[in-house]
């Protein structure tokens, strides 16, 4: 990875502070008591002042099943806007100084996503790459390579790959890198932690799970210091990004940094909160 020596940037300690974790999806009405209750249980033994904040991005979840689960905030969206739209208002909604925002698919263990607040001290965005297999001979050795001629001709040892998603997920990175300057090796894996004023100047044009990947561009175009923690993970049905060819298109052409506020986006609000 080129990224900057953490050492050599100063970051005001923050992994302590209050944390909103948010989950995204477009449909979370399948078994969400199963999907939360775990994190609630996880978070109040490890990082008691958080809140969890649930978007309902098809408007039709009963909240009723839970009432049980402290410190949730469940958000209802008046018509479906994607998981970029539920991102979006998960940033409208957060209340506390980091964010953690995580796909609503059960993917992830919350031992192994609380792994990213390890190094939030040292930059504004650690984003998990899941771990997961072997990359082929072919793959190892274009990165052998481009490791030596980083560390002859720049002194900086690129860290070894630590997945191999297919040759369809290869393919995107190598774009997401090239073309949007993503620096992290599964910018597609839905986690990330935040510090939440990042977003001061990053509103959400994707509504698609592309939406994970335009948070990355558009942080480290900014200027901000991204960094990645390996995650174990469960295969879950893949994030579609073929369909976002046009947001894609899009965020290429027209990116927006201004400073969000609500009359930016007027297509996630108003929601409602139960």
């Amino acid at each position: 990875m080129n990224l900057q020596p953490w050492h050599e940037n100063i970051r005001k300690p923050i992994r302590h502070e209050p944390v909103s974790v948010a989950f995204i999806g477009s449909d979370v009405s399948q078994s969400p008591a199963e999907m939360l209750k775990p994190w609630s249980e996880f978070l109040r033994a490890h990082h008691p002042r958080h809140e969890l904040l649930l978007i309902d991005d098809a408007g039709n979840l009963d909240g009723s099943s839970l009432e049980s689960i402290p410190s949730l905030r469940l958000i209802h969206h008046p018509r479906p806007l994607g998981p970029g739209g539920a991102l979006q208002t998960a940033l409208f909604a957060a209340q506390h100084p980091l964010l953690l925002a995580v796909r609503a698919d059960r993917r992830f263990d919350p031992a192994q996503a609380y792994r990213l607040f390890n190094s939030i001290d040292h930059g504004d965005l650690i984003v998990g790459h899941r771990v997961s297999g072997q990359a082929p001979y072919l793959i190892r050795f274009v990165d052998g390579l481009r490791s030596w001629l980083s560390r002859l001709f720049l002194g900086n040892f690129l860290e070894p790959r630590t997945n191999w998603l297919g040759w369809s997920s290869w393919r995107r990175q190598g774009m997401q890198r090239w073309i949007f300057g993503v620096p992290v090796l599964d910018g597609e894996s839905g986690v990330f932690l935040a510090r939440r004023n990042l977003f001061d100047r990053i509103p959400i044009q994707s509504n698609s799970y592309f939406c994970f990947v335009e948070v990355l561009a558009k942080a480290n175009h900014v200027g901000f210091m991204l960094g990645e923690e390996p995650i174990r993970w469960t295969p879950t049905a893949p994030a579609e990004l073929t369909s976002a060819s046009g947001e894609m298109r899009t965020l290429f052409r027209f990116p927006l940094f201004r400073p969000v506020q609500a009359h930016h986006l007027p297509t996630t609000l108003p929601a409602t909160e139960s």
